[in-house]
C-alpha cells in the first residue's frame, strides 16, 4: 500500500530509502524474517512514480551509498522502458525509437566497460544483442590483482521483459558479490530472492567463477546455464558443470562449488544459448559441437581471433545478419610467465 513500508513509503516520497538496519526502522513491516539490511529506490519516468525497485539482505549494513546510486540507474533504465510501453499507442515510432536507444546505453553502462589485463591470463568478449536491449548479461572484473571474476548469464525472456529482469538481477547481483561469502553461497542468495515470488515467471541461468592467476585455481558454480568448457593445449576437453538447477526455479536448491586447478595454455569458453541455438535454414541447431569445431580448429590463435571467429562461424551457420538471440562469449587463456 502506498505510503505504508518501507516500499509504499519510498514510493509516496519519491525519494531513494537506505535502511541498514530494519529493526530500527520503525517504517519497516515485515514481510522476511531473515531480512536485516534493505534498499529500496523510486521508479521515475516523467511526471510519474512507477513504481520501485526493493533490494534485501540477510545482513546488516550491506548496502551503501554506492549500490543506491547503482540501483538508481537501473531505476531509471527501468522507468523509462515502461513510459515507453505506456506510450506506444499514442507516440509516433521515431519517439519511441529515441526511447529505446536511451534504454539501450543505460543497460549497457550496467555492465563492464572493459577487459581485465593481467600478464598470466589473456580475456576476450563478445557481446552481440539479437534485439536493441538484452536480456543476456555478464561479468568480467577484477577483484584483486590476482583474483578475476567470470560470470555470465541469461534471463528466460526476451525484448523489454527479459532486459528488465536481467537489470534488476544484475543489480542483486552487483551488492551481493562485494561481500567474502563463497560463490556457492552467492548463489542461494540471489536464487530465493528470485523464488520469492511466485507469481511471475522470473528464471535465470547463471554461471559465476573466480580465477585466481597467482594460484592457477578456477573455483565456479553453474546455475542450469549452458556448461563451459576448458580446453587444454593438446584440445582435449571437460565440462563445467558442478552447481544447482537454475535460478527462481526451487527456493530450497544447493549450489555446490567445484575447484579445478588450471594448467598452462588451458583456455576457458564460457557462452549463453544464443550460440548453441543458432538455427540453420533446416532447423539445425549450431549446438555446443559447433563451438567445439570452432575452438579446436582456432586453438593457437590469440583469444580475440577465436571470439570473432566463434561469432562469425555463427553467423555463417544461420545464414543470417541477424541473431535471434543474444549471444555473449567470454575467453580466458591461462599463460603463466616464468617467474
Amino acid at each position: 500500500k502506498i505510503g505504508r513500508g518501507i516500499v509504499g513509503k519510498c514510493i509516496a516520497s519519491r525519494k531513494p530509502f537506505l535502511a541498514r538496519d530494519i529493526r530500527m526502522d520503525k517504517s519497516y513491516i515485515s514481510g522476511r524474517n531473515e531480512t536485516r539490511s534493505e534498499l529500496c529506490v523510486p521508479i521515475i519516468a516523467g511526471k510519474h512514480c512507477w513504481g520501485a525497485i526493493n533490494l534485501e539482505s540477510n545482513h546488516i549494513a550491506a548496502y551503501t551509498t554506492e549500490d543506491q546510486q547503482f540501483l538508481e540507474t537501473i531505476a531509471i533504465q527501468t522507468g523509462i522502458v515502461i513510459q515507453s510501453l505506456d506510450l506506444q499507442n499514442k507516440m509516433n515510432g521515431s519517439q519511441l525509437g529515441d526511447d529505446m536507444d536511451r534504454a539501450e546505453q543505460i543497460q549497457r553502462s550496467l555492465l563492464p566497460k572493459s577487459i581485465p589485463n593481467h600478464s598470466d591470463i589473456e580475456f576476450d568478449l563478445v557481446f552481440e544483442p539479437s534485439m536493441q536491449i538484452s536480456g543476456d548479461f555478464y561479468d568480467l572484473t577484477e577483484q584483486t590483482a590476482d583474483k578475476f571474476l567470470l560470470g555470465i548469464g541469461d534471463v528466460i525472456g526476451k525484448g523489454i521483459p527479459g532486459a528488465l529482469l536481467m537489470s534488476n538481477f544484475y543489480a542483486s547481483y552487483q551488492s551481493e558479490i562485494k561481500s567474502t561469502r563463497p560463490l556457492g553461497e552467492v548463489m542461494r542468495f540471489l536464487n530465493q530472492k528470485l523464488a520469492e515470488d511466485m507469481d511471475i515467471s522470473r528464471e535465470v541461468t547463471f554461471f559465476l567463477s573466480q580465477l585466481d592467476a597467482r594460484r592457477g585455481v578456477l573455483r565456479y558454480v553453474n546455475a542450469g546455464h549452458p556448461p563451459p568448457m576448458i580446453f587444454h593445449r593438446d584440445g582435449t576437453w571437460q565440462r563445467l558443470e558442478v552447481g544447482g538447477p537454475i535460478l527462481g526455479a526451487d527456493n530450497n536448491a544447493e549450489y555446490p562449488e567445484a575447484e579445478i586447478a588450471l594448467v598452462k595454455d588451458d583456455l576457458m569458453v564460457l557462452y549463453t544459448d544464443g550460440a548453441t541455438e543458432a538455427v540453420d535454414g533446416s532447423g539445425q541447431l549450431f549446438d555446443e559441437q559447433g563451438v567445439i569445431d570452432c575452438v579446436q580448429e582456432h586453438l593457437g590463435a590469440r583469444v580475440d581471433v577465436i571470439g570473432s571467429a566463434l561469432l562469425e562461424r555463427i553467423y555463417r551457420f544461420t545464414k543470417s545478419n541477424n541473431l535471434k538471440d543474444d549471444v555473449t562469449i567470454i575467453l580466458a587463456r591461462y599463460q603463466p610467465q616464468d617467474r
